[in-house]
């Protein structure tokens, strides 16, 4: 996300991550509240007072984009009658303004994949 003022002040708004079947039916819909923290680098007097001599010749002209982790459930099991064939991810403010977006799945295929993946020290 762009780090200006208008993604500064949006608050919270919700993620919307809904599921569809085959045949367009919604088999399952998440929500999550999301908030945007304004940067170390916003106009902090700190930021500006250690390094004044790099934004005095314009090191820092464009702030570096706002990185945001949304994570969903790890609950949802697919169906073999009912499988999946759409991911949809909304962003429930009109004011949001997105300069990339990256979704990452994480598929388990059995108890032992499971545990590998989520517990890698204990099964080590």
């Amino acid at each position: 996300m762009f780090d200006n003022e208008i993604n500064k002040n949006l608050g919270i708004f919700m993620v919307q991550l809904q599921i569809k079947d085959v045949n367009g039916v919604v088999t399952a819909t998440y929500y999550k509240p999301v908030m945007i923290r304004s940067s170390i680098r916003g106009n902090s007097k700190l930021w500006n007072l250690f390094f004044w001599p790099l934004n005095l010749i314009g090191y820092f002209d464009e702030p570096p984009p706002i990185s945001k982790n949304i994570l969903f459930t790890n609950q949802f099991v697919e169906s073999s009658t009912k499988q999946t064939s759409v991911i949809s991810i909304q962003l429930q403010n009109r004011f949001v303004q997105v300069n990339t977006i990256f979704l990452r799945i994480n598929a388990y295929v059995g108890i032992v994949p499971y545990l590998f993946n989520v517990y890698p020290t204990f099964t080590y």
